[in-house]
């Protein structure tokens, strides 16, 4: 049997304040892992998973929210269980998940190819 190829890339939006690591092993669907970048601490710096300081390590950093997005257009989106929710200072900060979400399917289309209806 022959393993599928794992695909896999992080992309820095800073414009919205997100980072996503992408995967993809089977060419139907590609999976995310969003991580919020931080205001107010070192420039692109996440919090840690441990909520005491700041890292520029992805594997120490706090999960946003995971998902997918399959060949069929669906999304499946899970946000933080610890969090439970997101806070917006302002109609632009809510608008930029929004944004956030437009790329993650731009960013499928690119990684499925031929496979996106």
């Amino acid at each position: 049997m022959v393993e599928p190829t794992i695909e896999s890339k992080i992309v820095v939006w800073e414009d919205l304040w997100y980072t996503a690591k992408l995967t993809s092993n089977s060419g139907y669907h590609m999976q995310f892992t969003i991580y919020a970048i931080e205001l107010f601490g070192p420039p692109h710096s996440y919090g840690r998973k441990t909520w005491v300081g700041y890292t520029e390590n992805l594997d120490e950093a706090r999960i946003s929210m995971t998902g997918y997005v399959k060949w069929d257009h669906c999304m499946n989106l899970d946000f933080d269980e610890d969090e439970g929710s997101f806070h917006f200072c302002s109609k632009e900060q809510a608008m930029r998940l929004g944004t956030l979400m437009e790329r993650l399917y731009d960013e499928a289309k690119l990684t499925l190819g031929i496979r996106w209806l």
